[in-house]
């Protein structure tokens, strides 16, 4: 809180991850609270989980952007407007290193493409 004070801790597992690196944080008008980040899954590949809590830190919807066409979509960044769209951008790659390609991903809040 603004004293200081400890609120609350939470941890996230996505079922079959190896590992996981969230590297982003953002609040919408209403202080909701979206995590971004890349899990790595058991069969050696990489997604990006979207993840929102309330401002209490109630988990309120997970959301995992895995493309098909590519192996690994690694985030960078998470953005919310005022109308609760929500905008990632990461690189798609199909390999560790070599040929990537940028995404730019945005939700509208019922978590449909737009």
């Amino acid at each position: 809180n603004a004293s200081g004070g400890f609120q609350y801790f939470k941890k996230y597992h996505v079922p079959g991850q190896i590992d996981a690196q969230f590297g982003d944080i953002t609040l919408d008008a209403l202080g909701n609270i979206y995590l971004i980040g890349t899990v790595y899954i058991s069969s050696g590949y990489a997604t990006t989980q979207i993840v929102k809590y309330s401002q209490s830190g109630n988990l309120l919807w997970t959301y995992n952007f895995d493309d098909p066409s590519y192996n690994y979509e690694l985030a960078a960044s998470v953005k919310t407007d005022q109308i609760g769209n929500v905008y990632v951008d990461g690189t798609l790659s199909n390999a560790v290193f070599g040929y990537a390609d940028e995404f730019l991903l945005k939700l509208n809040y019922q978590l449909h493409y737009i």
